[in-house]
């Protein structure tokens, strides 16, 4: 939603009937655009998740209008930019944030990721626009990071790794420990398995009292990939609040959530595997 949200959202319930509710129906049937490249290709269906996202899941149709509207361009190949900050009524410390997100965003597609790797760089936009979108409304705390967890591991992709610091003085190296916790299908619920996994990691951290504790969430590929990168935040999220329940400081925590991109057991999409709906703890 734009700066005018809130006359747009009266806008929006005459457009239930016009041009933007069109919009958001043309592109729901545009499963393989004829025209254009890879990239806008890519850019068209990425963007047509995130319209059907808004509207059938969120029924914010303001915004499922706009990206329906820039998914409809990019399938006719026309060239489309992620969003500006000056579009959205945004804090300034955020804005500030996603400017530098946008101008890293502009670098990577202006080199050649809209041709070396069009499917990340359209994945990468359309996370940009989503992230732009979800701070906002500022709310769905866990959609924001949703958001810009997926924009964060496509430029990650796009732009390689980052140059490594030169050596550390050698210490004595400290043995990793890791621990899995699974979950059941399409849940973010701990169970008594879980919780004692749990225990056993919160005991082993309590004995340094230093060491980091790393989790990061999973999911298998029984859902769409935006929607598995939400489940594995959640499933993050609710063994980092176990972890602080047991008394490990939250400064000692930290999470990541890789959605269906890291399965423990690679499967064709839709297929559903036990063995990849987890969180993966480490304690370094």
């Amino acid at each position: 939603m734009k700066t005018t949200k809130l006359l747009g959202a009266l806008a929006g319930l005459a457009l239930l009937s016009g041009c933007g509710a069109l919009d958001v129906q043309e592109l729901r049937g545009t499963t393989a655009p004829a025209a254009g490249t890879p990239f806008t290709k890519a850019l068209s269906q990425e963007y047509r998740s995130v319209t059907l996202f808004e509207a059938d899941k969120m029924n914010d149709w303001i915004d499922a209008y706009t990206f329906a509207a820039k998914g409809l361009a990019a399938a006719r190949g026309e060239n489309v930019l992620p969003e500006t900050t000056d579009r959205w009524n945004l804090p300034a410390a955020k804005k500030t944030e996603l400017d530098g997100a946008r101008a890293d965003l502009l670098k990577a597609l202006d080199g050649s990721s809209r041709t070396s790797k069009p499917a990340v760089a359209a994945k990468a936009q359309v996370a940009f626009d989503c992230w732009v979108e979800q701070e906002e409304e500022g709310w769905q705390l866990n959609d924001i990071a949703a958001c810009k967890g997926i924009f964060k591991n496509a430029m990650a992709e796009l732009t390689g790794p980052v140059a490594q610091p030169g050596p550390a003085p050698v210490t004595a190296p400290i043995a990793a420990k890791n621990y899995i916790i699974y979950f059941a299908w399409d849940s973010a619920r701990m169970d008594a398995a879980g919780m004692r996994v749990v225990d056993e990691a919160a005991a082993e951290a309590k004995t340094t009292g230093t060491s980091r504790l790393t989790i990061v969430g999973h999911a298998d590929r029984s859902g769409t990939p935006e929607y598995n990168t939400r489940l594995s935040l959640r499933r993050a999220d609710a063994v980092r609040a176990a972890l602080a329940a047991k008394g490990i400081a939250s400064e000692r925590l930290s999470v990541t959530a890789l959605g269906e991109t890291e399965p423990a057991v690679p499967t064709a999409d839709g297929v559903r595997e036990a063995r990849n709906r987890r969180v993966e703890l480490t304690i370094r």
